[in-house]
């Protein structure tokens, strides 16, 4: 599962991000509890489930047939997930006598428990049916025309992770079992449903009950009825599907509506995407290599792609950028773009990281969502390995140091491994995603490439088609390697933080030594409240180290283990280059200043993309006129695109008139993203010159996101006519609305308050969906004491479109209006959506400790105030004291 966008766009995750300086919160929250897997007493081997819906009431119609084989002795009580649904019937069929009988069960608020009657001793095999009708509020989502959009096409599609199928259908919603299914789904003619496995039929028409009787025998592969009822099955089309090769539950998907298919390529596997008609095109640019991406993972894992098929389907609305589900990915359509957002906008990164899920998540699936990173911290370093396979070395250390930054900004520190939640879906964050992606880079540089690879092909062949915990990587590094790291895992999985290193550089000119003091200054404590393993006192980690002139490079790997180290190297003259942990080897935090000279020399020399993308921010940090220079230069020249925005971001800092102009002479430059980067550095100057460049590239920038970009830094710069401007940028459609969001952003920046009633306009209901989110967003900045502002988004909390409820969670958090708290907290009891309760639940946090600091500032004031006073009677006592001496 992955959220919409490269990492490089920050389009991730939503809401504030930790600043440096500030301190850290606690991840738990009040009344979240520790999580362990539930005990199984029968293992669950194959599930069968048969399909319709109502469209009009958003209603599934089913009957599922679930295969057990018993694991304890003696079963006398089957419980089933399942929410949001009516139970008509359970049967049972013994396989002694392979018939069919009723037997008793009751439903609770979450479950179906059933009782088996004469119980089933351990071995034996049973099978139960369910034949029920659901109205779900999760798990499947009916999409179609409404009152706000109705040319919407109507669509069905499921979204099972974490634990949310067991609203459309019973199971055993959790992820440590693993079976083999079938879907039999009938929907309206013309269209087309897409699940796991192989297409095995479609049968068109309505008499066609008796013939579905395809699937898997309960001892045998042999032909059992399946007997589906006039109730399940209407007219139009049956697909059936089938999926023989085991999974776990929630990867059951289930996509319908109208599309256009898409044959990639034929066999060896079949890889495939499905459209909406008329966007063929888009999906090509979107998809198109996934044929690459998939011979290519099965070099790194070792393994064949394991399922019968690839599909990719782009459906509306979806509620993430991906779901993995075994052999049917689903994907938002916000992927889909023209040609002109493909001048800078690349769906490879959400691509490659679903299709990495069909090893390491699906192939290979994780016990507990606490080990959840073994799914999602996978696909997200292998997404950064497909850059350095696709667009080479410099853009997968930029991948790579930018999984790092995203990490560091989160607002709490937490082992990677964890099992103290509210709901699973508040793991999926920035650890288990991007500190995930990081430990696996770190441990490659560990073992180095040779070793890593072989650990990964050992990795998956041992643990293919299990259920793992981390100590099963822990043991295949071990098995393959015969390395011991459970030193490397305590620190980086087991324990929460991450080293800051604070480094000094000394060189000798008279015994050609050059000295590195390196101290370890990151906190060791917990945040108040939090409970758990306490931060590690020293890391542990290997870096390197290299020094460069003109004739000659070394390098040193320098070994640290403590708080502070000394390290000390002969030279054979003077370096002009002095880097630590070259090739981002490590993730930390780093204070390192250099002279501007080494820098310079840095930035333009270095073959390392992290030293330049390093030398550049120290340039920025020196804030001299000296640095503007090859700043300039490295934007204009650099082979590398993020170098070119790291030196562009570095001439914002410096924020002289020099730097200005710099920065307006390479607004021109060739690629769109370094373009880009120079835009957003722009946006730190209130300069009319300033404006009058950014005014043009709204108008004439071939790039959706030069001029998103261009919209937001113009709306900073506070100048005369850029009101008018970017109410224009408002009338602009754009990829995924990024002209009308960057419009909004720099509205929300130039403060001026014509925009508030603009922006809520744009919140109503039936504006696009993206633009209503910027505009969400933009009242949360310009609403602070406005109660018209704080009225509209609590309003919004109750908006149909769970984003539009998301980003308006996020707007109350930065307006930090205390009289917001309620409302949240009657969202977090009414809100089904585990990400918007959580989000919800963060910002009452934030909104008691910023009222909490608000007092205490006043406090504060106040007895500084009485200070004041009592000083100035102190005085006036002297002052007569002194009149009377004299």
């Amino acid at each position: 599962m992955r959220f919409i966008g490269p990492r490089d766009e920050g389009r991730w995750f939503h809401g504030e991000e930790h600043e440096s300086g500030r301190s850290l919160e606690q991840f738990a929250l009040p009344g979240d509890e520790r999580h362990f897997p539930r005990d199984r007493s029968a293992d669950l081997e194959h599930i069968k489930l048969m399909v319709s819906f109502d469209l009009d009431t958003k209603q599934v119609i089913g009957r599922v047939e679930l295969q057990y084989r018993a694991i304890v002795d003696r079963i006398q009580r089957i419980s089933l997930d399942a929410e949001d649904m009516v139970v008509s019937s359970v049967t049972i069929r013994r396989h002694r006598t392979n018939e069919w009988r009723s037997v008793n069960f009751f439903v609770t608020e979450a479950q179906i428990v059933i009782e088996l009657g004469r119980y089933v001793r351990s071995g034996r095999r049973f099978d139960l049916s369910v034949e029920y009708v659901a109205t779900p509020t999760k798990g499947i989502y009916f999409t179609g025309p409404d009152v706000g959009y109705p040319d919407k096409p109507v669509q069905i599609w499921t979204q099972g992770q974490d634990t949310d199928n067991h609203h459309w259908f019973p199971c055993w919603d959790e992820p440590n079992e693993r079976l083999t299914s079938e879907v039999i789904v009938t929907v309206p003619e013309g269209w087309t449903a897409i699940s796991n496995g192989r297409l095995h039929s479609v049968l068109e028409g309505e008499d066609h009950n008796e013939r579905l009787s395809v699937g898997k025998g309960s001892n045998t592969d042999d032909v059992v009825a399946v007997g589906i009822t006039s109730s399940v099955v209407s007219a139009g089309r049956t697909f059936h599907w089938v999926q023989e090769a085991e999974h776990t539950v929630y990867l059951i998907s289930l996509v319908a509506g109208e599309f256009e298919r898409v044959v990639q390529q034929a066999s060896g596997p079949l890889i495939e995407y499905y459209v909406t008609p008329g966007r063929e095109g888009d999906g090509e640019r979107a998809f198109g290599n996934t044929p690459a991406m998939i011979r290519y993972f099965e070099e790194i894992s070792g393994e064949p792609y394991p399922w019968a098929k690839y599909a990719q389907v782009a459906v509306q609305d979806f509620i993430f950028g991906g779901m993995e589900n075994t052999s049917a990915t689903t994907q938002t359509d916000l992927t889909l773009h023209d040609v002109r957002a493909h001048i800078d906008f690349s769906s490879d990164f959400l691509v490659s990281h679903e299709a990495a899920h069909q090893w390491f998540g699906d192939l290979i699936t994780c016990r507990e969502w606490a080990h959840g990173w073994l799914n999602e911290g996978f696909a997200t370093y292998l997404e950064a390995l497909w850059q350095e396979e696709y667009r080479g070395l410099d853009a997968h250390l930029w991948d790579v140091m930018s999984m790092a930054k995203i990490y560091v900004k989160e607002r709490y520190r937490r082992p990677i491994v964890h099992n103290q939640y509210r709901v699973p879906v508040d793991l999926f964050d920035r650890h288990m995603y991007e500190k995930g992606g990081v430990v696996l880079h770190m441990l490659r540089r560990e073992l180095g490439d040779e070793a890593f690879f072989l650990m990964i092909r050992h990795y998956v062949q041992q643990c293919k088609g299990k259920s793992v915990l981390t100590i099963d990587l822990q043991r295949a590094i071990e098995e393959s390697t015969g390395r011991n790291l459970d030193w490397f895992f305590d620190q980086w999985v087991y324990r929460p933080g991450h080293p800051s290193f604070k480094v000094t550089y000394q060189w000798d000119e008279d015994d050609k030594t050059a000295t590195l003091n390196v101290v370890q200054n990151h906190g060791t404590s917990m945040p108040m409240g939090e409970t758990g393993p306490c931060p590690v006192e020293a890391f542990r980690c290997k870096v390197k180290v290299v020094f460069e002139s003109s004739r000659r490079r070394h390098e040193f790997w320098a070994s640290i283990r403590d708080r502070q180290h000394t390290l000390v190297y002969s030279l054979s003259e003077r370096p002009e280059m002095v880097q630590f942990d070259a090739g981002y080897g490590v993730l930390k935090e780093l204070e390192f200043n250099k002279p501007k000279d080494l820098l310079t020399w840095q930035l333009e020399h270095d073959v390392d993309v992290v030293g330049r993308v390093e030398a550049a921010s120290g340039l920025g940090r020196l804030a001299s006129n000296e640095a503007i220079q090859p700043l300039k230069q490295a934007v204009k020249k650099d082979g590398f695109w993020g170098v070119q925005v790291e030196a562009a971001r570095a001439l914002g800092r410096i924020k002289t008139e020099a730097a200005m102009n710099a920065l307006i002479e390479c607004v021109g430059i060739e690629h769109p993203k370094a373009r880009r980067g120079v835009v957003q550095a722009l946006g730190e100057f209130r300069d009319p010159l300033v404006a009058d460049a950014l005014k043009q590239l709204i108008l004439e920038d071939d790039s959706y996101y030069v001029v998103s970009s261009a919209a937001l830094s113009l709306g900073k710069t506070r100048q005369d006519g850029a009101y008018d401007v970017l109410m224009d940028a408002l009338e602009r459609e754009s990829h995924m609305d990024v002209i009308r969001s960057g419009a909004f952003a720099g509205l929300a920046e130039l403060r001026d308050e014509r925009a508030i009633d603009l922006a809520k306009e744009w919140t109503e209901y039936g504006r696009p969906q993206r633009a209503r989110e910027a505009a969400i967003s933009a009242l949360g900045k310009m609403g602070e004491n406005k109660v018209e502002v704080r009225e509209k988004l609590i309003d919004l909390l109750d908006d149909r479109w769970y984003r539009g409820r998301q980003f308006a969670v996020s707007a109350l958090a930065a307006l930090r209006d205390d009289r917001a708290i309620e409302p949240l907290n009657r969202l977090v009891e009414r809100e089904r959506d585990g990400r918007i309760v959580r989000a919800a639940r963060e910002a009452v946090t934030a909104i008691r400790d910023a009222r909490l600091t608000s007092d205490d500032i006043n406090s504060l004031k106040k007895d500084f105030e009485k200070l004041e006073e009592d000083n100035r009677t102190l005085r006036r006592r002297l002052e007569q004291l002194e009149d009377t001496e004299s």
